[in-house]
């Protein structure tokens, strides 16, 4: 099952998107150490596969780290086996990267689909916030163990 964020709840108003060139590599190194007491506590891994040459982000940095931490979190929260991978591509098109978070191993028990479901729908979900005021989409699929994946546009 997929779901898009719904319009639900009171909005989470991102007042200003300050775009620059983000580059993925440092982003990445401040990632794996602010979620590896998360991970060590649940006994889970982080994999990173930049599938994408050197992935540069033309977004808010301090929010796109947000995104990426918030998205992790609450994947974390929802796991308690397997490994956490973590993709960043670029989209068929090539109008935007694509990142996708997800854990094949776990599947989501229905008590915590709908937590997560009703989390992920608020309109004052401040990640999807993030990512649709840079022009992006944001989505939970459960199809295949737990996905978060969202776009960014190109430049």
């Amino acid at each position: 099952k997929v779901v898009s964020p719904g319009k639900a709840g009171p909005a989470v108003v991102i007042e200003q998107v300050n775009k620059e060139l983000v580059a993925f590599a440092p982003m990445r190194q401040k990632i794996e150490d602010s979620i590896k007491g998360l991970l060590g506590a649940k006994g889970l891994e982080l994999e990173i596969e930049e599938v994408a040459r050197d992935p540069e982000f033309f977004a808010d940095s301090s929010q796109l780290e947000f995104v990426f931490m918030n998205l992790l979190s609450k994947m974390v929260n929802f796991c308690d086996q397997g490994k956490i991978q973590l993709w960043v591509s670029v989209t068929e098109s090539g109008g935007a990267h694509l990142v996708q978070i997800f854990n094949r191993d776990q599947n989501i028990q229905q008590d915590d689909y709908h937590q997560l479901v009703n989390t992920f729908e608020k309109r004052g979900d401040k990640s999807k916030n993030i990512v649709e005021a840079h022009g992006g989409r944001l989505w939970l699929d459960i199809e295949n163990g737990i996905e978060f994946g969202f776009t960014i546009p190109l430049g």
